[in-house]
């Protein structure tokens, strides 16, 4: 059964229907054929290599792979690029240890041609059909635990970085430039303001007449959604 993400997307496919064919070859001269894969988890994931966003998942579409590929997740990444491209493509895949293929090279494919970069159907076990993924209650509950567990610390010395991952090259400067000063006796003024950093964001509906605080306070605990206290730093 599937689930379709992002909601923006238009896809062809419909929640909760059966997946359509997927045949084709995969970069590694593999046969892909979706149909094979029932009774497994598989992520199938529309992507292009110059999209700056699939730049920032790929690495954890890879560790989320490898962690639990033994437990029957298989993953197909499609690249939507032009096959011009296809070496380009074909690399990114390779350097993140994922199996691929070109969508214009397909044999056949149910999903369709193109979709916003990245957008991801996650075809399930019959016991997902009326459940989310991740068991987790609320758009706003499942991006806190992305952020919250991003599992191990990966090397990323290995990367091959381009312009559009600007935002990236400038954090991991600023985050060395605050440890080489940590290393001088300089601690990074974050850690003397922790409390200021234990905010949670979330979504709300409420009727017009009923005020922000108690708004707040019904979806945080806290008129302006601290949860500081949660963790030992205080009220």
């Amino acid at each position: 059964m599937l689930v379709t993400l992002p909601l923006e997307a238009l896809a062809v496919p419909e929640v909760d229907q059966p997946a359509p064919a997927l045949i084709g070859t995969l970069f590694s001269g593999e046969a892909l054929d979706l149909a094979a894969m029932r009774g497994k988890v598989v992520l199938v994931n529309f992507y292009s290599s110059y999209c700056k966003y699939c730049a920032y998942e790929i690495g954890n579409v890879e560790t989320i792979y490898e962690k639990h590929k033994a437990d029957g997740l298989e993953v197909v990444e499609l690249g939507v690029d032009d096959v011009d491209d296809r070496e380009r493509v074909e690399r990114m895949l390779r350097i993140y240890h994922l199996p691929g293929a070109m969508v214009d090279e397909l044999r056949e494919n149910g999903f369709g041609r193109r979709y916003p970069t990245p957008t991801a159907f996650l075809i399930d076990r019959n016991v997902q059909k009326h459940h989310t993924f991740t068991g987790i209650d609320g758009v706003s509950e499942q991006d806190a635990a992305i952020q919250d567990s991003m599992g191990p610390i990966q090397d990323r010395t290995k990367e091959h970085l381009g312009p559009t991952d600007i935002g990236v090259v400038e954090f991991r400067k600023m985050l060395m430039g605050a440890a080489r000063a940590l290393q001088t006796g300089t601690p990074p003024k974050a850690a003397a303001s922790a409390p200021r950093y234990a905010v949670r964001a979330g979504g709300a509906v409420a009727p017009p007449d009923k005020n922000l605080d108690a708004v707040m306070t019904a979806r945080f605990g806290h008129s302006r959604g601290y949860i500081g206290n949660q963790y030992g730093l205080g009220d």
